[in-house]
């Protein structure tokens, strides 16, 4: 076994996996693990591009192989990535017994809460996934207040102001998601994603959630808004959820018209294609989105943050997806909030 060259070939297909090239990521990983066959964790990349590449049973095998590493965090991403495979198929308790497997061996876990009774206790609730996961799944502790329960939600610091400020409901505390370490000294916790495998585990509660999770200024909504990438940060979904500005202008003319002075980036960052499209970016502060949301009549968006803050707000929301897409917008009631239609789109890096 050649490991240098299998070492080599697996950077080289992590870097066409951000690219969005996926059958170039899939070759030469492939080539990788036939080099280093010990070495389970390039599987987890490759499950991860043939997922994305709608292989979901080619995915479901290299994680399952993955599952046998003597490394712990191979075997935790194959956990979570194979949690994943079950819930894109609808495949419930599979889905969250494997995820729930992500942080195997941390001390927290001991005092992970179960869904037993809590007595009185508050409850932390601390978002381990996304921005934009903490906006959506934000609805299970509107479930928990109206069982009576003390909920202290732990986000990231960026979004506590819009959290503090702007939910629908009371929470009995909004914290620094970060003040909260060591989880092992915290009485009852539980990581966001598994409160839905707790309270909601085949997702019908949430997805018929039909209340505004945002208060909204009173504001004309004449805007068109547009958002266009998902978290540059993270390489494996990057090009995945993304879309080309162009391409969405043009979707956006083909159902609004062509009112491009009108249109209103919510989107941060990328500076040069706010130039090229003569358009301001918004501030990076979640509030000034949600002002700038409410000016809007329509949001055109990409799966990521920005969509569901808008669609949290009631405004009506054109979601963009590809042709393979995460496992919450699959199933026969996919929208997860009242004001979202589903559109699919083909040519990523387009």
């Amino acid at each position: 076994m050649n490991h240098e060259l299998a070492a080599k070939l697996n950077s080289a297909g992590l870097k066409s996996f951000e690219d969005g090239d996926l059958t170039n990521a899939i070759s030469l990983l492939k080539d990788s693990y036939l080099n280093w066959a010990d070495e389970v964790g390039i599987l987890v990349n490759l499950g991860l591009a043939f997922m994305q590449s709608g292989l979901d049973y080619k995915a479901e095998r290299c994680y399952r192989r993955a599952l046998k590493s003597s490394d712990i965090k191979t075997k935790r991403a194959a956990y979570k990535n194979l949690g994943f495979v079950h819930l894109w198929r609808g495949e419930w308790e599979l889905g969250w017994r494997h995820h729930g497997k992500r942080f195997k061996g941390e001390d927290f876990e001991k005092n992970q809460w179960r869904g037993d009774a809590l007595n009185g206790k508050p409850l932390i609730i601390w978002n381990d996934v996304g921005i934009g996961d903490a906006f959506q799944f934000v609805r299970y502790t509107k479930l928990l207040k109206q069982r009576g329960e003390k909920v202290i939600f732990a986000v990231d610091k960026s979004q506590l102001n819009i959290f503090r400020e702007h939910l629908c409901w009371e929470i009995d505390g909004i914290v620094d998601r970060d003040s909260i370490m060591p989880l092992h000294k915290q009485s009852q916790h539980i990581p966001l994603m598994s409160l839905i495998g707790v309270v909601d585990p085949e997702t019908t509660w949430g997805k018929e959630f039909a209340e505004l999770t945002w208060n909204l200024p009173s504001l004309m909504q004449k805007k068109i808004g547009l958002c266009w990438e998902s978290n540059s940060n993270d390489k494996t979904m990057f090009k995945y959820k993304s879309k080309s500005l162009n391409n969405l202008i043009n979707d956006a003319k083909i159902s609004e018209g062509n009112e491009r002075e009108k249109y209103l980036s919510l989107q941060a960052n990328e500076q040069a294609e706010h130039k090229k499209y003569n358009l301001n970016p918004p501030t990076l502060n979640w509030i000034d989105t949600l002002y700038r949301i409410s000016t809007c009549k329509i949001v055109h968006s990409v799966d990521t943050a920005v969509a569901h803050l808008a669609a949290g707000s009631g405004i009506p929301v054109q979601l963009h997806l590809g042709d393979v897409y995460d496992w919450r917008w699959k199933g026969s009631h996919p929208h997860w909030y009242p004001s979202i239609k589903i559109n699919q789109f083909t040519h990523l890096n387009q």
